[in-house]
């Protein structure tokens, strides 16, 4: 069984190739369709595909704006304290019907979102997540982070975003405690889609994070890096990340049949 990271935009050629008739390909996606289907592909979504680019692009700098951190404190017994802590987006919109369409369709074929914890940011319920015991967790989460870190270092993922909120902080009055907050100062269309940049790179950092920190064989995404633009797929950290992590690479669905049918892993 080959386990594969399904991208946002390879996911929904694999669950619904009938949607993808007339695309030269359609075979293959029917191929990788069969094979999530009978289980010789097991299928994982990344859950930043609902969390951060499940946002309009144009919405995010106003919805990661609104981002606040609700708590709840119960008491059970005398000297028992327990303290919920749950992310609220007030301006986040419901998923665009489409979208929902498409990530239904997935889970429903019996893909698994892969979770990527980080404060700020809303998840959606427990249900589609890969069911883990609690020594499989503790080894994914070190994982997942260790190479988190790693690609922050690089100068991608999620620290572009934050050093964007930096930077847009400084024409506010203050650095606002979380800094996700501080997104919500970009001012014109320019500075709302460098935010937009930020969070789908950001989105690409925690996927392939988790991606590694689950083990899955390969990371099948049809992103590459835009030219001028730095990028955690781009084909220079696409080869760090092999060399030194053993992240492994298919660009589109038809890779990754191509990787079913003559059963081996590239």
């Amino acid at each position: 069984m080959i386990k594969v990271t399904f991208d946002t935009n390879t996911f929904d050629k694999a669950a619904r190739p009938h949607v993808y008739a007339k695309d030269p390909d359609h075979g293959s996606f029917v191929k990788v369709h069969e094979g999530v289907k009978d289980g010789r592909v097991k299928g994982f979504l990344s859950d930043p595909i609902v969390t951060l680019e499940g946002i309009k692009v144009d919405d995010r700098a106003d919805v990661f704006g609104s981002t606040a951190l609700a708590s709840r404190i119960t008491e059970e017994g005398c000297d028992t304290i327990h303290v919920n802590l749950r992310t609220e987006q007030p301006l986040r919109s419901p998923l665009h019907p489409k979208q929902a369409e498409r990530l239904g369709a997935a889970l429903a074929l019996g893909m698994k979102f892969l979770g990527t914890p980080r404060v700020g940011v809303e998840v959606p319920n427990a249900d589609p997540y890969v069911q883990e015991t609690e020594q499989e967790l503790t080894a994914r989460l070190d994982r997942l982070v260790t190479l988190a870190k790693a690609i922050e270092n690089r100068g991608l993922g999620s620290i572009q975003a934050q050093r964007l909120a930096q930077r847009l902080a400084n024409t506010a009055p203050t650095m606002p405690a979380l800094w996700l907050k501080a997104l919500s100062a970009a001012r014109d269309i320019h500075e709302k889609r460098d935010v937009a940049r930020a969070i789908a790179e950001w989105s690409d950092g925690d996927s392939i994070a988790a991606h590694y920190g689950y083990g899955n064989d390969i990371f099948c995404s049809g992103d590459e890096a835009r030219l001028g633009h730095t990028s955690i797929l781009d084909a220079t950290n696409r080869a760090w990340l092999m060399t030194e992590f053993g992240n492994r690479f298919l660009h589109d669905p038809r890779a990754c049949s191509s990787s079913l049918v003559l059963g081996y892993v590239p």
